[in-house]
């Protein structure tokens, strides 16, 4: 769960420094586009070791960084080229 502010609608989620050094976040851009002062997240983290790792409720697995959308890609906007005659 994360705590919005009022312009962040678009974020990437990062690797927490407080975090466990044997577990990662895969970094991947999520919506805080829902209703309401909080929103939940959801997070891949993976273990880099061989060990098993334990994950204590409420741990801080990453943080968020704002992200602006530039451009926007859709599957029908691709490159269209003429065929030679």
């Amino acid at each position: 769960m994360v705590r919005k502010s009022d312009n962040e609608w678009i974020a990437i989620t990062e690797p927490s420094e407080s975090g466990c050094k044997r577990q990662s976040v895969c970094p991947r851009v999520v919506s805080l586009g829902s209703v309401g002062t909080t929103a939940r997240v959801q997070v891949r983290i993976f273990n880099i070791s061989a060990k098993t790792i334990q994950i204590a409720p409420k741990s801080v697995l990453c943080e968020l960084q704002e992200a602006k959308v530039l451009r926007n890609w859709s599957p029908d906007s691709g490159c269209k080229t003429e065929k030679n005659k």
